[in-house]
C-alpha cells in the first residue's frame, strides 16, 4: 500500500468532531441564560482545538466540573465528552 495513502487512513482514524455538543450547546445558548458563559466558553475551546490553535485548555477544579456538569445534562454522545475530557485539563 502506498505510504501516503496509509498516512491519510492513520490522521483520519485519530480526527475528532464535537458535531452534537456544538449543535446541542447553540440551541440552549438562547434560553439558558445563567450557564451562558460556559457554553460560550466550551464553543470557544472546540472551535480553537478544530482550529489547530489548541491541544488542551487549562482549568482550574470549580469550572471543570461544572463544564462537565452542563454537558452532563445534555443528549450528546459519550465519546464526544470523553474527547472533549482529554482537551480540557483540570490543573
Amino acid at each position: 500500500m502506498n505510504p501516503n495513502i496509509t498516512e491519510f487512513l492513520d490522521k483520519e482514524k485519530e480526527f475528532v468532531t464535537f458535531i452534537n455538543i456544538k449543535t446541542q450547546l447553540n440551541k440552549i445558548i438562547l434560553f439558558d441564560r445563567p450557564n451562558l458563559n460556559y457554553y460560550e466558553l466550551i464553543l470557544s475551546i472546540i472551535n480553537t482545538f478544530e482550529d489547530g490553535l489548541i491541544n488542551e485548555y487549562k482549568t482550574h477544579f470549580d469550572e471543570y466540573i461544572q463544564i462537565f456538569k452542563i454537558l452532563q445534562t445534555m443528549r450528546v454522545p459519550i465519546n464526544e465528552i470523553s474527547n472533549l475530557k482529554k482537551i480540557i485539563i483540570c490543573e
